[in-house]
């Protein structure tokens, strides 16, 4: 997970779907402005990382804590950036991963640490 996102913020997208499934879902539900809910698949991913990345001048997903609870991997993200305009954002978020012979088919984010770790408590 952690070289996933070495991948992802050094802009290396497909050293990161090196880790991902290629029928992956990405669901952002909401937690980030201007992007879809859902995205499937690889190219579905890489509409996302298009998307998110838009507004932002810069951006780090700096994973404070990675668990692993059944299939799943809880992170905990603290999330800075710059916007294009020179605001600063940091805030911490939460995402999970579902993992399956080792590549990510899921990936959920949320606004809070806690949400996701809530999320993972409950059954599938």
């Amino acid at each position: 997970m952690r070289r996933g996102f070495a991948a992802w913020n050094a802009g290396d997208i497909d050293a990161a779907f090196e880790l991902m499934h290629p029928e992956i879902k990405w669901r952002s539900w909401g937690v980030f402005p201007d992007v879809d809910d859902v995205y499937s698949g690889r190219e579905g991913v890489r509409r996302f990382r298009s998307h998110f990345r838009g507004p932002w001048e810069s951006i780090e997903l700096d994973a404070r804590e990675l668990s692993e609870v059944g299939e799943y991997v809880l992170a905990n993200i603290l999330f800075r950036a710059r916007g294009r305009d020179g605001i600063a954002v940091e805030r911490e978020l939460g995402q999970l991963y579902r993992v399956r012979d080792g590549l990510v088919v899921e990936a959920r984010s949320y606004a809070t640490p806690a949400d996701s770790r809530a999320a993972a408590a409950r059954p599938a």
